[in-house]
């Protein structure tokens, strides 16, 4: 138990802290440093429902739905990296339709109006949604299942677990401990 809150902590450090300039988040790139480390950790702390990878040696896909400068960030980030044996890889969603292999889609602001045709057309299960911005959490209701939101220049997030359950997805309750608020 112990061993699980010094990790959980570590997580928190690392997330919000020790990228550079994190604590300010002046910068847009900081801003989406810290929102990558997040995504690249929230894949830790879900299980996906069976028929979510065509095979066992599938990578773990984050696609992105917006405007860069996200996916090169990205893409940085999960180089190299696994979680469950599989590769990590990020890829940016060009058109409607192009989420087939995504198992986390993550919506910048600038692919709000975009999502909403996009997921409602879709109804993805087995994906985990993350958005930012309070807007989103409007606009995407039912459909998002963490939001990124700057809390005293601090990257936080919401989780919406109902939702989330709803798709199959499982969020580790280490994770939901984490975030600012959490639906049930």
């Amino acid at each position: 138990m112990r061993f699980e809150r010094l990790l959980m902590n570590l997580f928190v450090f690392l997330c919000l802290v020790a990228l550079p300039g994190a604590a300010g988040l002046a910068e847009t790139s900081t801003e989406y440093k810290v929102k990558a480390a997040f995504l690249y950790n929230f894949t830790k702390f879900v299980k996906w429902p069976s028929g979510s990878f065509a095979s066992a040696s599938e990578p773990l896909t984050i696609c992105t739905l917006g405007e860069p400068p996200v996916n090169g960030i990205l893409a940085e980030v999960l180089s190299g990296k696994t979680v469950d044996d599989r590769p990590l890889r990020a890829r940016q969603i060009q058109m409607e339709g192009d989420t087939r292999g995504c198992q986390v889609l993550f919506i910048t602001e600038t692919g709000i109006s975009r999502a909403s045709s996009l997921l409602s057309a879709l109804r993805p299960s087995g994906m985990l949604i993350v958005s930012e911005g309070a807007n989103s959490r409007t606009r995407l209701r039912g459909l998002v299942m963490i939001t990124f939101l700057l809390d005293s220049n601090r990257v936080r997030f919401l989780i919406d677990n109902r939702t989330a359950e709803k798709s199959g997805l499982i969020i580790s309750s280490r994770l939901l401990s984490l975030a600012l608020g959490v639906d049930e």
